[in-house]
């Protein structure tokens, strides 16, 4: 088995999982990537941004630097859904599990 730090740096080196370097199922390719638990592959958002033809900074295409700063943003974003996500998947599941609690037999 490879180092696990080669490994995570390959991945990242070539925008994809370890997941996918170790051949484990890649999710189904036509969830988005804001849907999916697993964090978007670079190359991923990179063509999210190339395909949105109205982002712009200041009327001007994106230059590499504000590439980055949007490629971030968006990471950053991809981790706010999936904590709200889990929250709230953790409370239904608290509210099933007390509502099962105060049924009368």
């Amino acid at each position: 088995m490879p180092d696990p730090e080669v490994l995570s740096r390959l991945a990242g080196i070539l925008g994809v999982s370890v997941d996918y370097l170790l051949g484990n199922p890649q999710p189904d390719p036509s969830t988005p990537w804001w849907e999916r638990d697993a964090p978007p592959a670079d190359i991923e958002l990179e063509e999210f941004i190339r395909n949105q033809s109205n982002l712009r900074l200041m009327g001007n295409p994106l230059d590499e630097e504000a590439k980055e700063d949007v490629l971030l943003f968006l990471r950053t974003a991809h981790e706010h859904i999936k904590k709200d996500r889990e929250r709230k998947k953790a409370a239904r599941e608290a509210a099933k599990s007390k509502g099962k609690g105060n049924k009368k037999i």
